[in-house]
């Protein structure tokens, strides 16, 4: 809906959105998706004989991150494919983008890198204060396969190609940003885990609105994931900014500039999406 669509203004028509994209409870289905597609994935790979190493097993890291990658590609393989049926069946049409003009920017792929962080670093002392579950994702080089290239590339097809560009075609800029950035973080699971993918996806979902590119949103998320693995790796991955500072009025100034910058840009944000919106509106009458 255009805004100012409910002020009685003169000349001013509705957008309302179309049959064609992703409505609230598609969002809901694809979520669950999301989520039984990884249950089914376990089941498949154990009727191969794939289960998880025990313990004190030799090379157990390296065979978890075996057992993960593989249990992990089969299900968002599943997902997809079941994304695409559904929309099938209930006449959803998505259409993917995965380049358009300019989307190989390096300004625009280092401010999106910069940003993730920086809005990574802004909802740090919230994240917290909020319960965190740990899982053994494994190690060597099937867990860097897995985190820097197979989760960037199945995560953004379904999260931002389908549902923020399904959300889009239906309802616009606004919701196709805020929405799939939620259920985004809900299938998280951890509670501190949801506050970051939130924060995450709500500058993944702005990329994909702004420059219609999955390429670009693509990479975002595999630097942000390898950024994360070289901090694992020197033993930093579990560390915070006040860990890091060396003092609370250094960690609180870190702290204060990100937040800071972060709001600017979510304002920004939102501005630009409403444009979006309006422009979508504009070229559906």
């Amino acid at each position: 809906m255009t805004e100012g669509s409910g002020n009685g203004g003169a000349g001013t028509v509705p957008c309302r959105p179309s049959a064609a994209g992703y409505g609230w409870s598609d969002l809901v289905v694809a979520g669950l998706i999301f989520v039984f597609a990884q249950w089914v994935a376990v089941f498949v790979y154990g009727l191969f004989g794939g289960e998880p190493p025990a313990e004190d097993t030799a090379g157990a890291g390296f065979l978890r991150g075996r057992y993960i990658a593989a249990v992990y590609t089969i299900a968002m393989v599943l997902c997809i494919a079941m994304l695409a049926l559904y929309g099938r069946v209930m006449g959803r049409s998505v259409r993917l983008s995965f380049r358009a003009p300019g989307w190989a920017s390096p300004i625009r792929i280092l401010s999106g890198y910069l940003l993730l962080w920086c809005f990574s670093i802004a909802v740090e002392p919230l994240a917290s204060l909020l319960p965190s579950c740990s899982s053994d994702m494994g190690s060597g080089g099937w867990f860097l396969v897995c985190s820097v290239l197979a989760a960037p590339l199945f995560e953004e097809i379904i999260f931002r190609g389908f549902l923020t560009g399904g959300m889009r075609r239906a309802y616009g800029g606004v919701a196709a940003w805020i929405w799939p950035a939620v259920v985004f973080a809900a299938v998280h699971i951890s509670p501190a885990g949801m506050v970051s993918a939130l924060a995450g996806g709500l500058v993944l979902g702005f990329y994909y609105l702004r420059y219609r590119s999955l390429v670009i949103v693509i990479v975002l998320h595999a630097l942000n994931n390898m950024t994360a693995c070289f901090l694992d790796v020197v033993g930093a991955g579990d560390l915070t900014v006040r860990d890091l500072a060396g003092g609370p009025c250094a960690a609180t100034a870190v702290y204060a500039v990100c937040g800071v910058i972060s709001a600017a840009a979510l304002v920004r944000m939102c501005v630009l999406v409403r444009r979006i919106k309006k422009e979508d509106c504009a070229a559906a009458e």
